[in-house]
């Protein structure tokens, strides 16, 4: 396993130089700023319960999210849900 960074320092000094040009238009540290702001905005008002959702979801097997979308159409359509081995 490699650890440390994977640029050189001669890399790290020639983005860090091209960077200094860049973000010295305030047009583009404008634009920046600004999405910063509407992605902390953004995150703010996510409600944790849908992220706790959302990461539950990420981490389940595929067969318990078939599942789980089985039994929440069966209630949309008042069908029984199909029987799981």
């Amino acid at each position: 396993m490699r650890l440390g960074s994977k640029h050189t320092a001669q890399m790290r000094a020639a983005m860090s130089a091209k960077m200094r040009v860049v973000m010295n238009d305030p047009a583009v540290r404008r634009r920046v700023s600004d999405g910063t702001k509407a992605g902390m905005r953004a995150a703010a008002e996510e409600l944790p319960e849908l992220t706790m959702l959302r990461t539950a979801w990420a981490r389940s097997r595929p067969s318990v999210r078939k599942r789980f979308i089985d039994e929440l159409l069966s209630a949309v359509y008042a069908t029984p849900p199909a029987s799981s081995p």
